[in-house]
């Protein structure tokens, strides 16, 4: 299993490579859509969609809703929006739409962040919510798009490569606390996490994954453009270790919910594509958002 992982991670570090520091603003956005519309091909299954024509409906769905986005506000250089709001009128304009999508998606992070805490989790993929289901993925998905963009985005029209280097960085921040928390928790595991909803995840990975993630974060986010004092690198890393942790908790409650172990089996020894961004698609709107307002 773990000859697959490292596999799959070479074969997917310059493709990765690519879309961060070679491809231009547009074909980085067609990258990222591409990727999100797999890992929402993913997400019909674990909504519970059986059938092949519900679940294309529901992937053109999202398509559809990326497509009105990028017509609604074309200017993705100016994402989420620009200059910041400074009044309830200005806010309500359509240019700061990817901000309201962004702001949700930071909400419902929170919400299950909340759920989670209190032991109520289970909720979030009832059995019989179906809608609920496909607006969770919507939730998801697109401020993780939104997001992902956004940051790619900072500083493009300069020629400068700071959103990419940004980017990065929370990259750097979600791969070395899963690795951390990997490793960690199956040499030292023994007190689970959350038993209920991912029985393999232990107390001492989270530890393991955290330490590393602070590492790694005190020592790039000078280098990657994040000039700030140690005490908010700290903190900041922090919350994204919780976040991602919340992100992945959070798949894991849909998959239990529907008896899957992987969302797919497209990347071989990390299971489908939201198996492998399952902490990506919280932790990122997360780090654009305290960047937007930083």
């Amino acid at each position: 299993m773990l000859i697959k992982r490292i596999a799959t991670v070479l074969v997917l570090l310059p493709v990765v490579g690519w879309l961060l520091f070679m491809a231009s603003l547009s074909y980085f956005t067609i990258g990222i859509s591409f990727v999100i519309l797999l890992a929402g091909w993913e997400w019909s299954r674990l909504m519970g969609l059986t059938e092949l024509s519900s679940r294309f409906i529901y992937l053109i769905v999202l398509q559809l809703i990326m497509i009105a986005i990028l017509w609604l506000v074309p200017d993705i250089e100016f994402w989420p929006g620009a200059p910041e709001p400074q009044s309830l009128t200005q806010w309500l304009n359509i240019r700061y739409l990817p901000l309201w999508i962004l702001s949700a998606g930071v909400i419902w992070w929170l919400v299950c962040l909340v759920s989670l805490l209190s032991g109520k989790a289970n909720w979030l993929a009832g059995p019989d919510l179906l809608w609920a289901r496909a607006i969770a993925g919507l939730l998801i998905l697109l401020p993780c798009w939104i997001a992902l963009i956004s940051i790619r985005a900072i500083d493009i029209l300069q020629s400068s490569l700071a959103g990419s280097w940004l980017l990065l960085f929370v990259l750097l921040q979600i791969w070395s606390a899963d690795t951390g928390a990997y490793f960690s928790g199956k040499s030292f595991g023994k007190h689970k996490l959350a038993a209920s909803v991912s029985p393999k995840k232990t107390w001492e990975g989270v530890l393991g994954g955290a330490i590393l993630a602070l590492i790694v974060a005190i020592f790039t986010a000078t280098p990657f453009g994040l000039e700030l004092s140690l005490t908010s690198i700290i903190i900041i890393s922090l919350i994204l270790i919780l976040v991602s942790i919340v992100g992945d908790l959070t798949e894991s409650i849909y998959k239990r919910q529907q008896q899957i172990k992987d969302s797919s089996h497209l990347l071989p020894g990390h299971g489908g594509i939201l198996d492998r961004i399952d902490s990506i698609t919280s932790a990122v709107p997360v780090f654009a958002f305290i960047l937007y307002w930083l």
